[in-house]
């Protein structure tokens, strides 16, 4: 057992660092971890946090989180040209939020897969998050209206009009694709891992904004500001996150099913690990 132990620590420090060197490439190169689509930016830095957070031990998802804001912190430096990027200087906006991500993703996957459990739990979960996507593509559509027609009242509601069906269409397909995952009889263990995906994005983007409204200067209401980042950044990203990181962290946990687990909360694989 203790050799399996420390072979299983090893595995988990490798993964880790693959990890932190992506989330650091990411975030340090230009134009890679945010990618500009007029009129929003779109940030894909968290997915590999969230890939770790499936895949790895609460310590080492810990640690990818830290990765990810000191790496923001130290980018803010290397990068930062406008009073937004001049922000993440501070690091109770750059690092903090990303850590409470992480150690709130995690949880978030752990109460799916303790609720996954229980009678009806798939259910549960899958109206959950049936729920938060249109929403939130609901949101996304108004988000997006506001953002290129801001003070054009009319020209915003006729846009809103082409862009609510197009995402509840798109809703509609990301809700079937869910729900076939559900009945799949080798995808229903991970039903989780999108789930925790999707509810981790939305953590993380609410948390950088709570940052920014109690620590950023002139940065204004905290409402207004949750709208339009929400609507207008949040859903593409929570898209993005699923495309890549679900199948990523089933088809890692496929590969190595002795060193990843469906589960790293049962008392023996606590005891194998720590």
């Amino acid at each position: 057992m203790n050799r399996r132990k420390k072979q299983n620590q090893v595995f988990y420090m490798v993964l880790s660092s693959i990890f932190s060197a992506i989330i650091i490439l990411l975030t340090l190169i230009p134009n890679i971890g945010y990618i500009l689509v007029p009129p929003i930016s779109i940030t894909i830095i968290h997915i590999p946090v969230l890939i770790g957070i499936m895949v790895l031990p609460f310590v080492y998802s810990i640690g990818l989180g830290l990765v990810f804001g000191l790496s923001s912190l130290v980018a803010s430096f290397i990068h930062g040209k406008t009073p937004l990027d001049l922000l993440f200087q501070n690091p109770l906006i750059s690092v903090l939020p990303r850590v409470l991500f992480a150690v709130l993703a995690f949880f978030v996957f752990f109460g799916l897969r303790k609720l996954q459990k229980i009678k009806n739990g798939d259910t549960v979960i899958f109206t959950i998050v049936s729920i938060i996507t249109m929403v939130f593509l609901f949101f996304g559509s108004y988000g997006i209206s506001s953002t290129i027609h801001e003070e054009n009242i009319p020209a915003r509601l006729n846009l809103l009009l082409v862009l609510a069906p197009i995402f509840m269409v798109i809703g509609g397909l990301l809700i079937g694709a869910y729900y076939l995952m559900l009945n799949h009889k080798n995808l229903k263990n991970n039903i989780a891992i999108p789930s925790a995906v999707m509810i981790g994005t939305l953590i993380h983007t609410i948390l950088v904004l709570i940052a920014l409204a109690l620590f950023g200067d002139g940065m204004g209401d905290l409402i207004p500001l949750l709208q339009a980042v929400l609507g207008s950044n949040g859903f593409i990203e929570i898209i993005a996150a699923l495309v890549v990181a679900t199948p990523v962290s089933i088809a890692i946990k496929a590969a190595f099913p002795e060193r990843i687990p469906q589960d790293f909360f049962t008392k023996e694989r606590r005891e194998e690990i720590n």
